[in-house]
């Protein structure tokens, strides 16, 4: 219960603190990235979460049910959509599928979500991709195959003034 409490307590610090730029209030997007979490150990090519993936997900959805999300998108997978499932009946919205490799989401995203906050699942190989469009980078590298922890929390202003933080749940 104290890590949920330190969790959410840090989020609340640094959406509040993030940006005080000028004078002038900016509108900022939030970004919350995550890779699906564990899959079951098969060959199928859509494989539905292992037990240990599902209380991931629930994980996810009790570190994010004070979060006021204004969309979820997902890639179109039992493995991504099973992950997020939990947040989004919490919030009662829908799941959103996108392609991982159009190179549009982002920029569609930050046009018509702008001043939201929109939670994105995705792959141990797009999620970085992602990340790094956001940030107008190429500092991050591919996830490694068992990495199903992280959590990144990028927030950006219309000016393209960006926060980055990295998370573990």
């Amino acid at each position: 219960m104290k890590r949920y409490f330190l969790f959410n307590l840090f989020l609340l610090l640094f959406f509040s603190t993030s940006f005080i730029t000028n004078a002038h209030a900016q509108e900022l997007t939030t970004f919350i990235l995550v890779r699906h979490a564990e899959k079951v150990d098969t060959d199928d090519s859509d494989p539905a979460l292992s037990e240990e993936g599902i209380s991931r997900a629930l994980r996810l959805d009790a570190h994010l049910r004070h979060t006021e999300l204004s969309a979820i998108y997902s890639t179109p997978f039992l493995r991504t959509r099973s992950t997020v499932q939990p947040v989004a009946d919490t919030h009662g919205l829908p799941i959103l599928d996108y392609d991982p490799f159009s190179g549009d989401l982002i920029e569609e995203l930050e046009t018509s979500q702008r001043g939201g906050t929109i939670l994105i699942v995705g792959h141990s190989n797009t999620i970085p991709d992602l990340v790094n469009r956001l940030l107008d980078s190429s500092d991050m590298e591919q996830l490694e195959e068992s990495e199903y922890d992280k959590l990144f929390i990028i927030t950006v202003s219309e000016i393209g003034d960006g926060t980055f933080l990295e998370l573990t749940y």
